[in-house]
C-alpha cells in the first residue's frame, strides 16, 4: 500500500487500519464490486468460513456477519436500476453466497 518514503498516520495499535497520504489516495480508486466484494469477504470471516489475511484465524461472530450481509442487502436495494448486469449478478450471487453460509454457521 504504501512505501517507507510515505507519510501515513497508523490507527488501532498497528492493527492495519491507517490513514492514507495524498499520494497514496491517487492509488486507492473505489469501485462498486470491490466495495461489495470487501463486505463478503468480512461476512465470511466473521462467519468463520475463511481466515483474516493479515490476522490469521478464522472468526465466529454471527452478529458481524447478519451486519455485513444487512449492509448487502441495503446496498441492493438502494442501487436497483442503477447497476450494470455484471454488478447486480455480484451482488445477487454474493448475498446468496452469504446466506447459505449464516445458515450453516448459524446450525453448528
Amino acid at each position: 500500500m504504501s512505501d517507507e518514503t510515505s507519510q501515513e498516520k497508523v490507527l488501532g495499535d498497528n492493527a492495519g487500519v491507517y490513514i492514507p497520504t495524498e499520494e497514496d489516495d491517487a492509488s486507492m480508486d473505489m469501485d462498486f464490486g470491490g466495495f461489495v466484494v470487501g463486505l463478503y469477504q468480512s461476512a465470511l470471516i466473521a462467519l468463520g468460513s475463511a481466515q483474516h489475511p493479515e490476522l490469521g484465524g478464522e472468526g465466529d461472530d454471527l452478529d458481524a456477519a447478519r451486519h455485513a450481509i444487512d449492509i448487502l442487502r441495503m446496498l441492493q436495494e438502494k442501487t436497483k436500476g442503477n447497476l450494470d448486469e455484471e454488478e447486480d449478478k455480484l451482488i445477487r450471487g454474493l448475498l446468496y453466497e452469504l446466506k447459505v453460509a449464516f445458515i450453516e454457521a448459524a446450525k453448528g
